[in-house]
């Protein structure tokens, strides 16, 4: 599978004494194929009131380790779920809200 575009998986990690402090945010550039939502999928979502955006489809073992938040062409997307398939693994994203 040719995966020809980078994104950046984002993964926070609490900080020692602080509920209050915002998390650290460890970053990992990784090559993806980019699709975008089919409308079936994006209905199906849209009734469960998510908003999914794109599909990074990326190897799994190597290169995903359970991260929330993915940055794109500088917009960052939230995982709204993940699908394993052979030895890869696709993201399924949406926008980040404010209140999310």
């Amino acid at each position: 599978m040719l995966r020809d575009d980078v994104i950046t998986l984002v993964l926070e990690v609490p900080r020692a004494h602080g509920v209050f402090n915002k998390p650290e945010e460890k970053q990992m550039d990784v090559f993806c194929r980019v699709q975008s939502v089919a409308r079936s999928e994006f209905w199906r979502a849209k009734q469960n009131g998510l908003e999914p955006v794109y599909i990074f489809t990326l190897s799994e073992y190597a290169d995903y380790h359970d991260e929330k938040i993915v940055l794109y062409r500088g917009r960052r997307y939230r995982v709204i779920r993940t699908f394993v398939k052979d030895h890869e693994i696709e993201l399924e994203v949406g926008e980040v809200t404010a209140d999310a």
